[in-house]
């Protein structure tokens, strides 16, 4: 393809720069511009500024290397800021058309996040060379605008590669075969690279949807077929009992789901207790699905109704309120849980009975022989508890006292010998269906009371049935600590380790999940590597989800850790953003990026199943995002309970990363797929 046609001024620095590097090299040449911009001001000369910028970038593009591209990056936005200013028109899409070559540069490096500036000053150079004031640019940019649309082929987007065929079909008007065969050969072989594609894409997404559309007729009829069998043998039978609210959660999830408003109005109205969803739904399992098939000419308001919107979140809180009500009106018992945590600490003890400062914030001093104390705790989660929320009093309430009616407290702690301890953890997790436990080790800037009640909402928000277990190493509960915590976490790895050697071997657990928070996941990884040493096998067929929420550990070496402890876990899922502040403080006090990061740093392994979410409401911080979210919270809920894999979670938008050759998720509406 021809070179660029540039206007008269810039003609003269372009065969300047000709003549001069003929005899002399770049270098020298770059040497003489930058001595040059000493002796020109911008406000005296602003042209001749302006031009020499745009020599300098000129050579640093004719130059090797990414760094040399970015520094004609910068020159030649320095000269386009000047040309817009002194309305040099043409020059001015002269420094955009040469802008995006160097952006479509970095792309050929594999720098793809630099696509959108590319074909921004591309489009930009366009609205000045058009078809009919210089042809051979106009084709020129269109044929580039074609090759940059098509490579986003991989994500599944029709759209991209219709971009494609549009601009490679515009550029073949003036590449015709006669007067430049070598450019009309390329551009042709492109367009039918673009045009297979995009029939294939076509097809696949016309599969997507029809599969999404059975998928969305047969929810409404698992609904409807729900209301019948309900309307014609539940409703009135005086043997059931109130239903469980996490089974209550996914009957409303069925009903949002369907999408038939009329139906959404029937639960509302339904009256407290409900039946225990249970019993229903094995009595459905084990029917002739015949039987309860919902008649149009015996319901005729219900079968036309197929309005499809969303449901608030707020209506969850609104029926799990009223449940809990009727539910302490009905039993007479306490309005809150009593959830116990299990827990596990190297704090050292304080001789103080009050819960809250049963244990300190410093290290147990037995330095030589150092040991975990282990024990139980009673945590109140209160029956009007809001989804997702660590209730406690608030000076803006004026209200300063623990009331477990209310708030998220802390209510008792009782410290158990190693023995008792195990008896205890075993036979809680006997008692679960799946025989489970998890267990969570917090990051920097948490207290003991902050774990453990941290740890009792995971449980109560997961309707966790198996044992929830607090490791609580001794960080300061300080923000101004972070070094403290810091050497910290290193010393706690080896008793960690062995404490999860003890809970997989001994106490009869099935299943164990693993969740780590921020700076916590230093302790978890670190301790997963040791295990897997002499355990591997063992420990593989018990521990299902490893979960790493805002890891505060460097992304490298995480990434050189991943592929070790994959081999003891059956999915790992790391959970990043883009929004959160303390990592973003880390990252200044260590330079390099961290693996809790989402944007250009998140890292996507073959490994590690990472989710960014950045899109989803935080809390101030943006660092407790894991637990102080509906969203993370439900995408937790069926990681745990299900296994389900993140391409069937609800919510979740996949983003092809070229670097790793996968896909990462992120949370968001769905729209068309994105790159």
């Amino acid at each position: 393809m021809r070179n660029i046609e540039l206007s008269p001024q810039l003609q003269n620095v372009a065969s300047e720069i000709e003549v001069i590097t003929a005899p002399v090299t770049l270098q020298h040449r770059i040497q003489q511009r930058y001595r040059d911009l000493v002796l020109i001001s911008r406000e005296d000369s602003p042209l001749l500024w302006a031009q020499t910028h745009f020599d300098l970038a000129y050579c640093f593009l004719s130059s090797q290397g990414q760094k040399n591209i970015n520094r004609a990056r910068e020159h030649y936005t320095k000269s386009l800021e000047l040309y817009r200013e002194k309305l040099y028109r043409q020059e001015e899409a002269t420094a955009q058309f040469l802008l995006a070559q160097a952006h479509e540069r970095l792309i050929s490096r594999g720098r793809t996040q630099f696509g959108e500036e590319a074909i921004f000053f591309y489009e930009n150079a366009l609205c000045f060379f058009s078809f009919e004031r210089a042809p051979i640019i106009w084709a020129f940019v269109h044929a580039h605008l074609g090759k940059i649309y098509s490579s986003n082929r991989s994500d599944r987007d029709s759209q991209n590669l219709k971009a494609a065929l549009e601009h490679f079909n515009l550029a073949l008007q003036v590449y015709t075969p006669e007067e430049f065969p070598k450019d009309y050969k390329e551009i042709s072989e492109a367009l039918l690279d673009v045009t297979g594609a995009l029939q294939c894409v076509i097809a696949e997404e016309s599969y997507i949807e029809l599969a999404n559309e059975n998928e969305r007729l047969l929810i409404q009829e698992k609904a409807l077929l729900f209301r019948t069998f309900w309307d014609n043998y539940i409703r009135n039978d005086p043997q059931l009992s109130r239903v469980p609210d996490h089974l209550l959660h996914e009957l409303l999830e069925l009903i949002h789901q369907a999408g038939i408003n009329e139906l959404r109005r029937w639960f509302d109205e339904l009256l407290f207790p409900l039946i225990p969803l249970d019993i229903l739904l094995s009595r459905l399992r084990n029917s002739e699905r015949s039987t309860f098939l919902l008649e149009e000419d015996t319901d005729p308001e219900l079968a036309p109704l197929r309005e499809v919107g969303p449901i608030p979140a707020e209506k969850i809180v609104q029926i799990s309120v009223a449940y809990y009500h009727t539910a302490a009106q009905r039993d007479h018992t306490p309005n809150y849980a009593d959830i116990e945590v299990f827990y596990a600490t190297d704090r050292e003890p304080t001789g103080d009975k009050k819960p809250s400062n049963f244990y300190s914030n410093g290290r147990d001093p037995s330095l030589f022989n150092p040991s975990l104390s282990l024990g139980v705790c009673q945590v109140s989660i209160p029956r009007d508890h809001n989804l997702a929320c660590l209730e406690e009093p608030s000076i803006w309430s004026l209200e300063f006292k623990q009331n477990p009616s209310k708030y998220v407290v802390l209510l008792a702690v009782t410290p158990q010998l190693e023995s008792e301890f195990f008896t205890s953890l075993q036979n809680r997790i006997t008692l679960s269906k799946r025989k489970e436990a998890f267990v969570f080790i917090h990051g920097y800037n948490s207290t003991f009371e902050d774990a453990v009640r941290r740890t009792a909402q995971l449980a109560y928000d997961l309707r966790f049935d198996g044992a929830p277990i607090a490791y609580t190493w001794p960080s300061f509960g300080d923000h101004k600590m972070y070094v403290a915590d810091e050497a910290t976490i290193e010393s706690t790895i080896p008793l960690l380790t062995e404490f999860l050697e003890q809970v997989i071997r001994s106490v009869g657990a099935e299943v164990i999940h693993l969740i780590g928070h921020s700076m916590g996941n230093r302790a978890l990884t670190g301790a997963l590597q040791s295990l897997l040493q002499h355990t591997r096998e063992a420990s593989k067929a018990k521990v299902q989800q490893v979960i790493l929420a805002a890891p505060d550990i460097d992304a490298q070496v995480f990434k050189q850790l991943a592929g070790q402890i994959r081999l003891g876990c059956e999915r790992i899922t790391l959970y990043a953003s883009s929004k959160d502040v303390a990592l973003s403080a880390s990252k200044v006090w260590h330079t390099y990026p961290r693996a809790g990061e989402a944007g250009p740093n998140i890292v996507v392994i073959p490994e590690v199943e990472t989710i960014d979410a950045s899109a989803v409401k935080t809390d101030l911080l943006g660092h407790s995002y894991y637990a102080n979210n509906t969203s993370i919270l439900s995408d937790i809920f069926y990681l745990i309970h299900s296994g389900t894999p993140p391409s069937d979670r609800f919510g979740l938008i996949p983003v092809y990363y070229s670097q790793a050759n996968c896909y990462y998720w992120r949370f968001g509406k769905r729209p068309e797929m994105e790159v």
